[in-house]
């Protein structure tokens, strides 16, 4: 027989339930991967198959029906291929056993004090130290065998070698990579036992480029402040949506689809029975649009709902301009947030069951005659041009004469209306780094839930394109707008980074389809870009363009 050479390696990593299986399981799972994904080179050959897990010799030829239906299907597929299956030792089948281990860091190993003697000769500052003149006692000290001698400081009582450039770095590396403490310490450290001129600003450059602690410690977060929208143009020109649940079911109702009209205040909620784009959509048109007509812009999160293709295909049909607000930013859409704040304490202070359905009429009558802090008048008022009436009032709001002098007066006081003013109740503290305007590159903070000792930073990632409240970063081979709240520079060494270029076609921020009411044919020539089903530019590579 000829020398047997591998044709491929083959390994995934198991999902959360597969972890949970037995051994056996296990192991026959493995053995139903690995065929399953060689079954090109395997069929009508006659194969072995090498298991460390005895059962699973004796899984073909055991009687009765003891198995599971998972395990019938993965026996009857490994057995259709006619294989055998052997049992071998672990040890002597290393290659299959270290594609299942675990990754280790890198381990730093110790100096050679040989290579540093040698190091010193070559280079020819050791001389210049020799004869500076500085409050140091240069000594020549023996090392290893040979007779070399490495040149030292002792002016401290300890022996302190001097390092060579080629090998500050790498001894920077064993100490700071201990534990990651601060520059300060580390220097402090450092000085204690080696010695070369400008350590302490090497070492301190050195500790704030390192990735590992910039990505694990957090000092100061970006506040960027409170901004500001573009002003409507027009009475429910913007409009903010989002979706709230699950909710306890409610006569067949769990989600609430929820919108705010920027220029008037005035809330919708639309119970849902399920939160699919499907459903937000005809909320939106039977609950807004059939009342207040098409809005101009209508700002969303990045729910599922609000990225699919139907959600931005409506847009486009009825030409407003959709807009996303960043990951992890709710403050970008902080106007529907806050009346869910609002909505969902008036209905807990209501309800006294899942009966919140029933009551949610109530709930917007008041919320829609309620006075805005920072407003004149009521949403009610400025959507209708008159005050609502609610129930507990005696008297009327008004006397109306005729109808004409009615209409007259609606028509004066509506006229009268502009969109509201924007207001901030408060003055959140703004701190943003001055390295952050100028970086090329920086670390994202990781807002999702976090396991414990999961490092808080995500990156470095290339800097692409700013604004004064997001960031257009080259993420996973694409790019992104991130929220500069969730930013901080990177630090990085010149020779440690590699440039990502940016895509050539990209949306603008937040704003992902420009006002259009028909879809505009390609340009002469055909274009790379396609749209995909979430509504995003694929930009595809010229060799798959056949």
């Amino acid at each position: 027989m000829g020398t047997t050479r591998p044709l491929g390696f083959f390994g995934r990593k198991l999902r959360p339930p597969e972890v949970r299986y037995s051994t056996f399981d296990r192991e026959l799972l493995a053995a139903y991967l690995a065929v399953r994904h060689f079954k090109y080179l395997l069929e009508g050959i006659p194969f072995t198959i090498f298991t460390d897990h005895r059962p699973l010799v004796h899984a073909f030829s055991k009687p009765g029906d003891a198995w599971s239906h998972k395990q019938q299907r993965q026996l009857s597929s490994i057995a259709e291929f006619g294989c055998s299956i052997k049992y071998t030792p672990g040890k002597m089948n290393p290659v299959a056993d270290a594609l299942s281990r675990v990754e280790i860091n890198s381990v730093h190993l110790g100096v050679n004090y040989d290579e540093v003697a040698a190091a010193q000769k070559e280079d020819p500052e050791t001389a210049d130290y020799r004869t500076a003149i500085t409050n140091l006692r240069w000594e020549d000290v023996p090392v290893g065998g040979g007779g070399r001698t490495i040149l030292c400081d002792i002016s401290t009582g300890r022996t302190r070698p001097l390092i060579p450039k080629s090998f500050r770095r790498k001894i920077f590396n064993i100490i700071h990579g201990l534990s990651h403490p601060s520059g300060r310490t580390t220097a402090r450290l450092m000085k204690d036992k080696f010695v070369w001129h400008g350590m302490n600003k090497d070492i301190r450059r050195w500790t704030r480029c390192c990735v590992v602690c910039q990505t694990s410690k957090i000092g100061r977060h970006t506040e960027s402040g409170t901004g500001d929208f573009r002003q409507p143009m027009r009475r429910f020109g913007h409009l903010h949506v989002d979706v709230v649940g699950p909710l306890p079911p409610s006569d067949g109702a769990q989600y609430l689809f929820t919108t705010t009209e920027r220029s008037t205040r005035w809330p919708e909620a639309i119970p849902m029975q399920h939160a699919t784009a499907r459903e937000c959509a005809e909320a939106l048109l039977h609950g807004w649009i059939s009342r207040f007509g098409v809005p101009d812009d209508i700002t969303s999160d990045r729910g599922p709902a609000f990225i699919s293709h139907l959600w931005t295909s409506l847009g486009e049909l009825m030409g407003s301009t959709i807009h996303r607000t960043t990951a992890y930013n709710p403050a970008a859409n902080g106007m529907v947030e806050r009346t869910h704040r609002t909505l969902k304490a008036a209905l807990m202070a209501r309800c006294t069951g899942p009966d919140w359905k029933a009551q949610l009429p109530w709930v917007l009558l008041r919320i829609r005659t309620s006075p805005k802090e920072g407003l004149q008048v009521f949403p009610a008022k400025m959507v209708f041009g008159e005050a609502l009436t609610v129930p507990g009032e005696f008297f009327p709001t008004s006397d109306i004469a005729t109808e004409t002098d009615h209409l007259a007066r609606l028509r004066h006081v509506v006229g009268k209306y502009r969109p509201c003013i924007q207001t901030h109740s408060t003055s959140p503290p703004q701190h943003i780094p001055k390295s952050l305007n100028v970086c090329k590159h920086v670390f994202v903070r990781n807002d999702a839930h976090r396991s414990p000792l999961t490092r808080p930073y995500r990156g470095p990632y290339a800097v692409l394109g700013r604004n004064p409240k997001a960031f257009r970063l080259s993420i996973a081979g694409g790019s992104d707008w991130v929220s500069i709240d969730r930013l901080k520079p990177a630090y990085l060494e010149e020779e440690d980074v590699t440039l990502a270029a940016p895509p050539a076609d990209d949306p603008a921020p937040n704003a992902v389809r420009p006002k259009a009411s028909a879809p505009t044919s390609p340009p002469e020539g055909g274009s790379r870009c396609i749209s995909s089903r979430a509504g995003r530019l694929i930009n595809r590579p010229n060799r798959l363009n056949l």
